[in-house]
């Protein structure tokens, strides 16, 4: 198919004449084979097409599903970037429609799509530790120079000990000249590694390969996730998983590793936006879908957390911690008896040695005559009177300040009250019954109330555990979970919005809109699907301040200087994401730009 004829194709997209629509599918075909990744995604724009005109087209989608899922088998780099977005808009579309076989047409070719993107990593068994010396290389010297760590790997004999490695040792060298290792390649096997040094608890080697790893494929989203969980500073460990994401914003361990590194430092409801959308990409994984909902828990979103429990509990049946999820949540909502319940249908399931973070916690209420009475409980200090509504199983040693010390054992489920009476020796420690809490509620109208846990969990306290209401669909219930937020602030991201802010402001800024701006404002509109009402408040905002500036001073618009100004934009937070650079690739077609005068613009604007 001609240049010519492929662009039409965004014109005027797939026929519903059948033989047209296999010279279509052939083409997917030469593209593919012939590496024309730009011809491929022409022709994944023009396949982007509305439901009804996908169930007009039955016949071509269900072939075309067929054959993308075995492209992404043979190549999963185009599971990422522009080729992956419009893969999945694809995927999610025909997945949604009323047609049975289009429809799962659509969710196979989600589950390939998922597949590529996260590709299964090598598992090692563990050998126990390696007897490795400390590391030659700092993290700095890593990052200036990854190929010295490759060396210093391949040096290190006690390593190559391992069969296991032995295998990938091959995949570290760079090659020859005329024939070298793809980087893609050379960082899984850094991977690889790492992952194994990490397991053998050499962390400080692992972490320098996941470094490495980075600087030889920062394009490769799976260094970056591991990194971010190896780096000793959390704050370190975010920028590394932001990374992550931007390199593949379906990366899945990206998302996981973020949101467990955003609940240790406190960011709950962030957390939570990221591991509910790794769920639902994911969403035959009951670990983590567990992940989520104790993320709903720790951020405060009790009916959220309780019907993934629920939901787990059902849908996967053989799966005991939902029982702990269940109780673990009832206890931190002060219904005692509910939690004991739930963590004894969760001990009947589970064999063997219960671990220690999987037992329900106990609560210590520590009084004294006086208010305001300091009080020490293990190694930390508090006043009276002081509630501790999650204490580990286990002895506590509590200690008033010029009086008694006590030593207390803690049971799982127990809420054991410590009273001091001043002028007495003795120490009054009894069960209590704790009032139950009130959560942070947000009503159908938008405002937030506090609400008794009694009321919010009315529905799910029940006398027979095997009684629980029936769970909403998962997509529901993830469906009240925002999408996760961006890690760059949105002044500094180029968005639709901002593309065509810009575009009008150098259109408008002579007030003549002549025959070729109006062609590029039609051309670029219709790329980019402004709604009508904003753009003409796009508009409205951009002639009122055209009116205050000199018409002298502007001419007819340079497109070159246009996509510099873009790209510019894109680059403020020093990070290109895969939108963005969609979102230029869409507005250099409709400016006429080359390739080349674009690598152009780009480079000198990386100059400035």
């Amino acid at each position: 198919m001609k240049k010519e004829s492929l662009w039409m194709l965004l014109v005027t997209r797939i026929s519903r004449d059948e033989e047209e629509q296999q010279r279509v599918l052939r083409e997917f075909q030469e593209a593919f084979a012939g590496n024309r990744l730009r011809d491929y995604l022409i022709l994944l724009r023009a396949s982007f097409m509305g439901p009804r005109e996908m169930e007009e087209r039955r016949g071509f989608f269900l072939a075309l599903g067929s054959l993308l899922m075995d492209h992404l088998k043979q190549k999963s780099e185009l599971a990422a970037g522009p080729y992956g977005l419009y893969i999945g808009f694809i995927a999610d579309d025909l997945a949604k429609l009323a047609d049975e076989e289009l429809a799962r047409t659509g969710k196979a070719l989600g589950v390939a799509l998922r597949l590529a993107t996260n590709p299964p990593t090598l598992r090692f068994s563990i050998e126990g530790p390696l007897a490795l010396p400390p590391c030659p290389l700092s993290p700095a010297e890593v990052k200036a120079a990854p190929e010295a760590w490759v060396e210093a790997l391949g040096r290190e004999a006690a390593l190559w000990r391992s069969a296991q490695l032995l295998a990938v040792r091959d995949h570290l060298a760079a090659g020859p000249a005329d024939q070298p290792m793809p980087q893609r390649r050379r960082a899984h096997a850094l991977l690889l590694i790492g992952a194994h040094l990490e397991q053998a608890q050499a962390t400080d080697w692992a972490h320098r390969c996941y470094l490495a790893a980075t600087c030889l494929d920062p394009s490769y989203d799976l260094p970056w996730a591991f990194l971010a969980l190896a780096e000793p500073d959390p704050k370190a460990g975010l920028a590394a998983a932001h990374k992550a994401l931007a390199a593949n914003p379906r990366s899945l361990p990206g998302l996981i590793n973020r949101g467990t590194l955003l609940a240790r430092l406190g960011r709950g409801n962030e957390a939570l936006r990221d591991f509910a959308e790794a769920a639902r990409y994911d969403q035959a994984n009951p670990r983590l879908l567990l992940q989520c909902a104790h993320a709903a828990l720790e951020a405060g979103q009790v009916e959220i957390a309780v019907k993934l429990f629920v939901y787990v509990q059902r849908a996967f049946p053989a799966v005991p911690e939902a029982w702990f999820g269940l109780a673990r949540l009832f206890w931190k909502a002060g219904l005692i008896e509910m939690a004991r319940r739930c963590q004894e249908r969760f001990r009947t399931l589970r064999h063997g040695n219960v671990p220690r973070e999987l037992r329900l916690v106990g609560r210590l209420r520590v009084e004294a005559k006086q208010p305001g009475q300091r009080v020490q409980v293990d190694q930390e200090w508090g006043v009276t009177p002081w509630d501790l509504p999650e204490v580990m199983t286990g002895e506590h040693r509590i200690a008033w300040e010029n009086g008694p010390v006590r030593k207390i054992m803690v049971d799982e489920g127990d809420a054991i009250r410590a009273s001091w009476v001043e002028g007495k020796a003795d120490v009054d420690i009894v069960q209590f019954t704790p009032e139950p809490v009130s959560w942070r509620k947000t009503l159908p109208d938008g405002t937030v109330t506090w609400l008794p846990s009694k009321e919010i969990l009315a529905p799910w306290l029940v006398d027979d555990l095997d009684r629980l209401p029936a769970p909403e669909p998962l997509v529901d219930i993830l469906a009240t979970i925002p999408q996760p937020v961006t890690p760059f602030p949105g002044d500094t991201r180029l968005t639709v919005e901002s593309v065509f802010r810009i575009l009008l402001e150098e259109i408008l800024a002579d007030g003549i809109l002549d025959r070729t701006e109006s062609e590029m404002l039609r051309a670029i509109r219709e790329r980019l699907l402004i709604d009508p009402i904003r753009y003409e408040a796009i508009m409205k905002e951009v002639r009122t301040r055209a009116t205050s500036r000199t018409a002298g001073d502007f001419g007819p618009v340079d497109t070159r200087a246009l996509y510099g100004r873009l790209y510019a934009k894109a680059l403020e937070d020093s990070v290109l994401e895969d939108s963005e650079r969609l979102l230029l690739e869409t507005v250099a077609e409709a400016l006429l730009l080359l390739p080349s005068e674009v690598a152009e613009i780009e480079a000198a604007a990386k100059k400035r």
